[in-house]
């Protein structure tokens, strides 16, 4: 909490009003800009019908292809 009284006749400089307009400005812009959802990146493979890489390695348990096939999709 600002504890600091201003003194009779002083005035918020340009630049501080500018900063106030700028954020308020950013924080309408954040408040409408719509959410997404985060994505994991490794849903079905790019080279065959798999629906979802599976396992803990570099390649899929389900297919066998590597895990940069599953990462694009």
């Amino acid at each position: 909490m600002c504890t600091r009284e201003r003194a009779a006749g002083e005035t918020v400089s340009r630049r501080k009003s500018l900063n106030y307009v700028l954020f308020a400005g950013v924080a309408m812009l954040a408040s409408i800009i719509p959410g997404r959802a985060a994505k994991a990146g490794w849903g079905h493979c790019d080279q065959c019908n798999c629906p979802q890489f599976r396992g803990n390695q570099e390649l899929c348990g389900n297919c066998g292809h590597q895990y940069g096939d599953h990462w694009n999709s």
